[in-house]
């Protein structure tokens, strides 16, 4: 309170008055001293300071700024006993102080500037009423009709509370004058396919990247694991050496978020060494119908049903067209020779991972 003497004051004073002081009137504050000396305070140095220095100084540091602060100025500058002119240049050297503080620079912070009457009775009297500051709308007007209970309104709309009274429970929130609230964009997520699934050796292969959220446009950035790189949504790629590679891929998007993933990819040799078969099972007879599924991920063969029959046929010394027939059955001997055979001149064996 400007020229207020000493923290709720209840008297008159020079330019104050205890009339224009709102908060003598709840009974709360009033018969509370600790809460007077902290929340109702004069708003100059000794009542006779700079224009509202210690309001100013307290604009300083979010440790001295509480999040709802309000002023009355004294009677002269607030026009009541003196000319407009001396409340506009009141104005003019205390609002560039408040717009130009630490708190209005660098948080979410509103000025709000009214007059308590004018010369008529609501609602056919009007008064000046502006918002200022980094969260209000430049140059705007409205044309709806408010009252002074819309200002708590505001308050409780804008803080999520509760109405005080009926009054400001009815009246309209002026929440028009401020922007509404940016909307993060969603998290920036990166994925990838690529195509063949098992390439081989000098064959290219063909990468088309996927992003999800974000602010576009997008930025895509490859590594391919073998030394080569590449830019661009979808990008070719040859790998010339068989192995196993780390496919890379790295987004960004205009709001500066990142995201990346990888798959790993493996690289057969287009031109294998061929393996012979073994000697002893150049004379072996094998069932047609496959009998297990061979997975390279767990190293083992399987069998699928029943037992993997090896038969071999031979002749017995004294038999004219006899034949006598050994069986292998369910030995790892058995397995071994059945793994070698079938993988002489096969190239690639594709395994299926199957869900329940």
């Amino acid at each position: 309170m400007e020229d207020m003497p000493s923290p709720c004051y209840k008297s008159l004073s020079g330019n104050y008055t205890f009339l224009t002081n709102p908060f003598l009137f709840y009974t709360s504050i009033e018969s509370n001293s600790t809460r007077c000396t902290t929340y109702v305070v004069p708003a100059n140095s000794g009542g006779h300071g700079p224009p509202d220095d210690n309001l100013v100084n307290a604009l300083g540091s979010t440790s001295t700024a509480s999040n709802y602060m309000w002023l009355t100025p004294n009677l002269c500058d607030n026009m009541h006993n003196c000319s407009i002119s001396q409340g506009d240049n009141y104005l003019s050297k205390l609002v560039p102080l408040i717009l130009n503080s630490y708190i209005f620079k660098t948080q979410k912070a509103a000025l709000f500037i009214t007059f308590d009457e004018g010369y008529g009775r609501y609602p056919t009297d009007y008064v000046y009423t502006v918002w200022a500051g980094p969260v209000v709308k430049s140059h705007y007007q409205s044309s709806t009709q408010y009252s002074h209970y819309s200002l708590p309104s505001t308050i409780e709309a804008s803080w999520g509370l509760q109405p005080l009274t009926a009054k400001d429970r009815g009246s309209s929130s002026m929440t028009e004058f401020f922007p509404p609230p940016s909307s993060s964009p969603p998290p920036l997520g990166a994925n990838f396919t690529f195509s063949p699934a098992y390439p081989d050796s000098g064959m290219e292969v063909n990468f088309s990247a996927i992003a999800t959220g974000g602010t576009q446009p997008y930025q895509y950035v490859w590594t391919f694991g073998d030394g080569g790189a590449s830019t661009g949504q979808t990008v070719g790629h040859p790998y010339l050496i068989a192995g196993n590679y780390n496919a890379n891929l790295s987004v960004s998007d205009e709001a500066g978020q990142k995201a990346s993933t990888y798959q790993a990819i493996r690289v057969d040799d287009s031109n294998p060494s061929p393996v012979k078969p073994s000697p002893r099972l150049e004379n072996a007879v094998f069932p047609r119908t496959p009998g297990l599924v061979i997975s390279f991920v767990i190293g083992v063969a399987i069998p699928l049903a029943g037992s993997l029959i090896v038969s071999r046929k031979r002749r017995r010394s004294g038999e004219r067209g006899g034949t006598s027939t050994e069986l292998i059955e369910n030995t790892f001997e058995g397995v071994q020779r059945y793994n070698r055979w079938q993988l002489s001149g096969i190239r690639k064996v594709v395994c299926m991972k199957l869900r329940r």
